[in-house]
């Protein structure tokens, strides 16, 4: 019961910051003084993003509208501080030395004074430290967890309320430490398989019911619009969906789809929950799949998503991976690539055969495992109608020419760089990643799977004609 009061209490503080005007014209001045290390500032948080540059009077001037008040992250140079507005009222900010004889700065938190209505506030965030639990804690049974997550957010209450700041941001700051914690708390069952390692691998088998942790956390799902809007909830709300609908990567994607889906209906029922939070998975989907269709998942989107500005949005999301598309002709570098010899090497003329391709550096631990596999798979289809390329993005052409011609590596070698073609057109921002071109030259698969992955040697073996 006791819980279910504080919550009301915080959902009703919330309702009373939302009823303000939407995008009440807001002022934020940041007089930079003296200070010559960067004159741009930038301002992000609770979807705002801005940039402005200083003035020749060394001022920085941020004209935002806010519906309701609002936690932002300033940068400035390469500091980066905490501050709060309200909308209609202005925040005055001036960038000081750290020592005024000498007019050092500390570049990563810079020494700033703030003037206004949320001063308090803004100093209250740059100067206090609510500390969540630390890993280890990872390493105890799941009621003990909980016990002390939830006396830690006690003993935090009671230090922000120790504070002489205004009572609706006091229990809002409350409302976002508790979820904070929370989002965390959904980490339990992979860092609790991994000892505490802060391992960021996934778990698919742990081997321990972690029906507790589960139960507890399907609890702290409340359905209710208001406090959607906290991004503190919204954040731990896509964690925790995630932990109970099963984490599947890249064995189904569909079916991870679904499962969450399945989590978000069963504890929420309001409409702009739902489709908000079927949006985003949606765009996730997308990305990662590197897809321009959602395919048989449509249906499910058009079932909760409605919203004319989500769906261009979503539509605008699948145009950009169109020449990742299945069927889609590889584009083939235009000779950026060269041998061992510096000759360089046209693309075009692999067609005829199917193409399998691996975009690897040698300073890839994991591309180098890959390897000896690569080589299996080559001698395995030697004389079939496939061929194997290997595309090195190593920055220093000497170190993969010597690793070429040190490990005697069969198949097509080429080096086009770190801004190779293949990685600027089909966006790669990790490696080993693995391409499977028809005899056509056109795609099959963007992301295939590894040479020691058990499922390339399937895919392969289906191929007509191979």
């Amino acid at each position: 019961m006791k819980q279910k009061i504080v919550l009301s209490t915080i959902l009703s503080v919330i309702a009373v910051l939302s009823v303000l005007a939407q995008g009440t014209p807001t002022r934020l001045e940041i007089d930079m003084g003296n200070f010559g290390l960067g004159k741009r500032a930038t301002l992000q948080g609770e979807g705002i993003t801005a940039i402005e540059q200083a003035g020749a009077d060394h001022r920085v001037v941020f004209s935002i509208g806010l519906e309701a008040p609002a936690y932002l992250q300033l940068g400035i140079s390469t500091s980066t501080n905490r501050i709060y507005m309200e909308p209609g009222k202005t925040l005055r900010i001036s960038v000081l030395p750290e020592d005024e004889v000498k007019r050092t700065y500390n570049l990563m938190r810079l020494n700033l004074r703030f003037e206004g209505e949320t001063a308090g506030i803004c100093r209250y965030l740059n100067e206090v430290t609510l500390d969540l639990l630390p890993d280890s804690i990872f390493l105890k049974d799941q009621s003990s967890y909980i016990a002390e997550m939830e006396n830690l957010i006690e003993t935090m209450d009671k230090k922000i309320d120790s504070y002489n700041l205004d009572q609706n941001f006091k229990t809002r700051e409350k409302l976002n430490f508790r979820y904070r914690s929370l989002e965390k708390l959904t980490r339990y069952p992979v860092q609790h398989y991994w000892k505490g390692g802060n391992q960021l691998g996934l778990i698919y088998d742990h081997g321990e019911d972690m029906s507790t942790i589960h139960d507890y956390v399907r609890m702290q799902l409340v359905d209710d619009a208001t406090l959607w809007k906290e991004d503190s909830y919204r954040k731990f709300v896509n964690s925790a969906i995630g932990m109970l609908g099963g984490i599947f990567g890249h064995i189904d994607w569909v079916k991870m789809f679904r499962s969450r889906i399945g989590v978000a209906t069963s504890r929420f029922s309001t409409p702009t929950i739902l489709e908000d939070y079927v949006q985003g998975l949606a765009l996730n989907y997308i990305s990662s799949t590197e897809s321009n269709s959602l395919g048989e998942l449509q249906a499910d989107y058009d079932l909760y998503v409605k919203r004319a500005d989500y769906r261009e949005e979503l539509k605008k999301a699948m145009k950009q991976w169109d020449s990742f598309a299945k069927g889609t002709a590889f584009s083939t570098g235009d000779g950026a690539y060269t041998d061992v010899k510096g000759n360089k090497f046209d693309m075009a003329t692999l067609k005829g055969k199917y193409v399998y391709i691996d975009v690897w550096a040698t300073w890839c631990a994991p591309c180098r495992a890959e390897i000896p596999h690569l080589k299996e798979l080559e001698k395995k289809y030697h004389g079939r109608n496939i061929t194997f390329v290997s595309i090195s993005i190593d920055q220093r052409r000497k170190d993969w020419v010597d690793m070429v011609e040190r490990d005697k590596m069969t198949g097509i070698q080429l080096h086009g760089g770190p801004n190779a073609p293949i990685v600027r057109d089909y966006k790669i921002s990790g490696i080993p990643r693995f391409f499977l071109l028809d005899r056509d030259g056109n795609i099959i698969n963007t992301d295939m799977s590894r040479p020691s992955d058990a499922n390339t040697v399937k895919v392969f073996d289906e191929l007509p004609g191979l």
